[in-house]
């Protein structure tokens, strides 16, 4: 999932307390980003980003001598792309991939077939041809993927051309990165325990796509633009391991069931019954559940910005539909964000519609709107939000503790005159926001 045509600036860090904070607060990251990397990973835990892998190949591929022999280490979830990864950016770099399924392989194959040589009456080893020749000057790089589902007896035959490499006489080209996969035991992958000596010679990178970074590249590849919409809207089932007995939301099963969808005939989109079973069988009951009402009012949505800057539009859900209140909710929340988290000139107008919304919709919808809002707007648009001349009103209407979560990240400035509040009163307030929180 690389685009190369982007910068490779930027190393991982090294891990330390709240790394994931720290980590997935940079620029295109969102708190969903934060979250979904939360579930699988520890707070103490360092997450490559695309771009730092993209660096830390970049600068294995260009190194010289013997810092030119390097051994990198992907974890991550089943199903998050990292085979399709290591692949992309080889092709970016322009280095020739071989990959072994060490999981497919005998230690024969690694160690060598052994054939009596009668001329010197020793004994030759016949290596696999997939391995590249050793007089290549061609950047390679060797691909050990599902590394930590190989046998124990296959792994240590790996281990010598992992550490040395080389077997009997071969010896890997020169410019020969090897990088390698794998799954955590807590994924339930039937994976084994890498040996300490082996595990020490990797640099060991965890991995989880961001996903903007997901939604930019499946739209690159042509993933169905409902499911990539779907996804930004539900960022959460992106991954979701939490049933993995069957179909199951990650990266591949979102590619795959768009994949399921064009083999099915576009009709599929618009028939209820098959797009469930159909999407079932890739990503779930939950996750299908959800996308099945999104795919069915997908043509029939309220445009977000009608909602907010024409008074007139209603609010078109049902107390018997609160799945498609939801799915609705988070669609102008998204609208918002998208627009106030980045400088736009009709950001104004946009939160003046906002501002109006809140104030006229039922109250159990409205607090929806704000929870969700809450969760991606920038600390620069929480400033401009609570800083609006109506934001008074909204206190009013919703109460302190309804609108905690909005003040949460904003920075004071919101208790400027601006908004209406004497010098008193913004005491008052600056003081309860405190307690609160």
């Amino acid at each position: 999932m690389t685009q190369p045509q982007h910068s490779t600036s930027g190393h991982t860090q090294a891990p330390r307390p709240s790394a994931i904070s720290k980590l997935y607060s940079g620029e295109g990251s969102s708190p969903k980003d934060h979250a979904l990397a939360s579930s699988f990973f520890s707070e103490q835990d360092a997450i490559s980003r695309v771009c730092d892998l993209r660096a830390a190949l970049e600068r294995a591929l260009s190194a010289e001598g013997r810092h030119a022999q390097q051994n990198i280490m992907i974890w991550g979830p089943p199903g998050v792309g990292k085979t399709q990864l290591i692949k992309e950016l080889c092709d970016a770099y322009g280095a020739r991939c071989v990959t072994l399924m060490l999981n497919m392989l005998e230690p024969t194959d690694l160690k060598g077939l052994p054939v009596p040589n009668r001329d010197t009456g020793r004994v030759d080893y016949l290596l696999m041809s997939e391995l590249p020749p050793s007089d290549s000057q061609d950047l390679w790089v060797l691909f050990f993927d599902e590394l930590n589902t190989a046998t124990t007896e296959t792994l240590n035959a790996a281990m010598r051309l992992i550490l040395e490499r080389r077997v009997d006489s071969y010896r890997l080209p020169p410019r020969t990165v090897i990088v390698a996969a794998g799954n955590r035991q807590t994924d339930r992958a039937l994976v084994e325990t890498l040996p300490s000596p082996l595990s020490n010679r990797f640099l060991h990178l965890n991995y989880l796509p961001l996903i903007s970074e997901w939604c930019a590249w499946a739209r690159g590849v042509g993933v169905l633009e409902l499911i990539i919409d779907f996804i930004e809207r539900n960022g959460e089932l992106l991954i979701k391991t939490s049933s993995v007995e069957r179909g199951w939301p990650s990266p591949r099963a979102w590619v795959r069931l768009s994949d399921q969808l064009r083999l099915a005939g576009m009709g599929a989109l618009s028939d209820r019954r098959q797009l469930l079973l159909i999407a079932q069988g890739c990503v779930g009951v939950e996750a299908s559940a959800l996308l099945v009402d999104f795919a069915v009012n997908y043509t029939q949505r309220v445009d977000p910005r009608g909602f907010l800057l024409d008074p007139h539009v209603p609010l078109l859900i049902t107390d018997e539909r609160p799945d498609l209140r939801m799915t609705f909710l988070r669609e102008v929340a998204l609208y918002v964000t998208e627009r106030l988290n980045t400088p736009s000139p009709h950001g104004e107008e946009l939160l003046d519609g906002l501002l109006e919304r809140l104030l006229t919709l039922p109250e159990t919808e409205g607090r929806l709107l704000i929870g969700l809002l809450a969760a991606d707007l920038s600390g620069e648009a929480h400033a401009a939000l609570t800083g609006h001349e109506r934001f008074p009103a909204l206190l009013e209407r919703y109460g302190l503790l309804g609108l905690k979560e909005l003040s949460v990240g904003a920075p004071l400035e919101f208790l400027s005159v601006k908004s209406g509040l004497s010098p008193a009163a913004r005491d008052l307030l600056r003081s309860c926001l405190k307690e609160a929180m």
